[in-house]
């Protein structure tokens, strides 16, 4: 999936925070501009619900990843205490 000896630095991660920030702040005003204060107060349960629906897919993927990927690696590097712990073999043997 990456290249070997891939690492994402803090830097990457800011630049990426900036990259959105600037597309959020151009699309805020578009969104203040379309959408009036009685439609957005109409629209509260459905935003409330699919935003809920949204960040439980998203937290959820990420579990997964990490799960996925994250979790054999260190699973790898803990070598007999990962063949002693029944946690630990209980998650990576899936």
């Amino acid at each position: 999936m990456f290249p070997p000896g891939f690492q994402v630095t803090s830097e990457m991660l800011w630049r990426a925070t900036l990259v959105f920030a600037v597309i959020d702040a151009a699309f805020v005003p578009i969104l203040v501009w379309r959408i009036d204060n009685a439609t957005f107060r109409q629209f509260k349960w459905a935003l409330v619900t699919t935003t809920a629906i949204f960040m439980v897919q998203h937290l959820d993927l990420g579990v997964r990843q990490f799960l996925g990927f994250c979790l054999p690696l260190c699973v790898s590097d803990l070598g007999a205490l990962a063949d002693s712990t029944s946690l630990w073999f209980a998650v990576c043997r899936r």
